[in-house]
């Protein structure tokens, strides 16, 4: 099994993984729907809608798309001709890669409905109306941003983070010597 061969693996099983984080997302989605939403504002209604199918959605896109295209073509121009099977390194890249892959998965639906709760919050705001968006919400939103990013990053730079840890890992082996 080569790293291509892996990444693939491990693509197709966080993608099976996001398909089943979506089930729960389509429960709250379909609750939603049966809902009476004619007493409802029409703005409000909306935004507990969106608030419903966008992480369904997001799910539901990133676990189909990571099943049926995953992204082992990118790392098979990582991969070295002189090492037709997986190193130390390419296998701690791919690991790296599905855990920001893991991370953002994770965090897209408590940002976006973070992020739908702060733009309902300032809409009220805006009409002088009391708004719901505590500092711990902020706080919270912070948290979600930041594992985000760290998953993104991880995600992008999982070879040159790999490399990093193998120099370190080699620069501490001679010194122990």
């Amino acid at each position: 099994m080569n790293i291509t061969d892996l990444s693939r693996l491990a693509f197709k099983c966080l993608g099976i993984y996001c398909l089943l984080q979506a089930l729960p997302y389509f429960i709250q989605f379909s609750m939603v729907i049966s809902i009476n939403a004619k007493d409802m504002e029409a703005e409000k209604s909306f935004v507990i809608y969106l608030s419903a199918l966008f992480p369904f959605a997001v799910h539901l896109l990133i676990g189909c798309w990571l099943i049926f295209f995953p992204p082992g073509r990118k790392l098979e121009t990582l991969q070295q001709d002189t090492e037709p099977h997986l190193s130390p390194s390419n296998l701690q890249a791919v690991i790296l890669s599905s855990i920001g892959i893991f991370l953002v998965c994770k965090s897209i639906p408590s940002l976006s409905q973070y992020l739908i709760g702060l733009h309902y919050s300032k809409i009220h705001e805006a009409k002088g109306m009391a708004t719901q968006f505590s500092q711990s919400n902020y706080q919270s939103l912070s948290a979600i941003i930041i594992n985000f990013a760290l998953g993104t990053s991880l995600i992008v730079y999982s070879m040159k983070i790999s490399n990093l840890l193998s120099a370190l890992r080699y620069n501490q082996s001679h010194l122990d010597n």
